[in-house]
């Protein structure tokens, strides 16, 4: 199977996985600006309501000429529930030092870096105003931006850490497969090679590359050794029938001859039984040196006719049964010393 097609170009590896995780930084930077520009278009708002609302404050303390105690207070108090203060801490006193209106959660007393001031209520005792930064709500507000600020930082780190893992996993998936290709070319199947699938990146993509190299040239030295193979076959098999037709041709004769002359001898030696001893004796090694070369020419060519060294077998069935049999025997033979061996 040979490698697919990208569709798409290749990008580096840390681009590859940088790219998204970059994208939702991105995101969570505007979404950051997006969140301080509201805020800060609420703390604008605010702003200009508290400073709408303090001016409310300070025109109603110039209108309690004339105006009794309790209708007084009960004119202040309103206006300050619906003035909102924004960090800032406003209570009023009367002649008496009790307190007629204050702000929410104001402190009593106030504290010493107050501005203080008297309020004429014309023939009426004299109230006193203090007027003082919230401490209280000014760190409640840096405490809920700096939360919200967090919360954004956190989302937006989680979600560039679930990007990035996201992005590592796709991209090394093809390692998987890699890691499998190279398994079996450990196991001898450099053929398998073809079956990288396509990668996703620069890096990987040399990898695989370098690994259909290799796999090419073990293709090819197998290639090669089975030729080589087939070359050093070829060479064995032609040795052995050099060696054998030497053999039938220059052994063979010259043994005819030698069983030629002891024939001639013993006829000539009628009657000498010392000397037909040793002439018959000499016929029997002829003989027995002819079997041998027989046996040396079987082990070389272990399916060739019979006539090679001996005797040709007449008729040519039996001439084509004899070397099948030969072969049946020799494979059985090889059988029984693969048995014999524990193999």
């Amino acid at each position: 199977m040979k490698p697919m097609t990208r569709d798409k170009p290749l990008l580096d590896l840390h681009t590859l996985v940088m790219r998204k995780a970059l994208q939702v930084a991105l995101l969570a930077i505007g979404a950051a600006v997006v969140i301080a520009v509201v805020r800060a278009n609420r703390d604008i708002d605010e702003e200009q309501r508290a400073a709408h609302g303090l001016a409310q404050v300070m025109g109603q303390l110039a209108a309690l000429a004339d105006v009794g105690d309790e209708q007084a207070a009960g004119m202040l108090q309103a206006v300050l529930g619906a003035a909102r203060l924004r960090h800032l801490e406003l209570v009023v006193h009367d002649a008496a030092g009790r307190v007629r209106a204050a702000t929410p959660q104001a402190a009593q007393p106030p504290p010493a870096t107050a501005v203080r001031w008297r309020v004429d209520r014309g023939v009426l005792p004299a109230w006193s105003v203090s007027l003082a930064p919230s401490r209280v709500s000014e760190r409640r507000e840096a405490w809920a931006d700096a939360a919200s600020l967090l919360g954004v930082l956190m989302l937006g780190g989680a979600a560039m850490l679930g990007v990035m893992g996201w992005n590592v996993r796709r991209a090394l998936a093809p390692l998987a497969a890699m890691r499998a290709v190279i398994g079996r070319v450990e196991r001898g199947e450099p053929q398998a090679v073809d079956d990288l699938p396509p990668m996703s990146s620069h890096e990987l993509q040399a990898i695989a590359a370098a690994l259909r190299r290799l796999g090419a040239a073990l293709q090819a030295e197998q290639a090669q050794r089975r030729m080589l193979g087939r070359q050093m076959l070829t060479l064995q098999e032609d040795e052995r029938a050099r060696l054998a037709a030497e053999l039938h041709d220059e052994f063979g004769q010259r043994l005819t001859a030698l069983r030629v002359d002891a024939a001639w001898l013993q006829r000539r030696l009628a009657g000498q039984n010392d000397l037909l001893q040793v002439v018959q004796g000499m016929v029997t090694h002829c003989e027995a040196i002819q079997a041998d070369i027989r046996g040396v020419l079987a082990r070389l060519q272990p399916l060739a006719p019979r006539g090679v060294g001996g005797a040709t077998p007449a008729g040519g069935e039996a001439a084509s049964a004899e070397p099948l049999e030969r072969l049946r025997s020799m494979l059985q033979a090889l059988v029984d010393g693969w048995q014999r061996e524990g193999g």
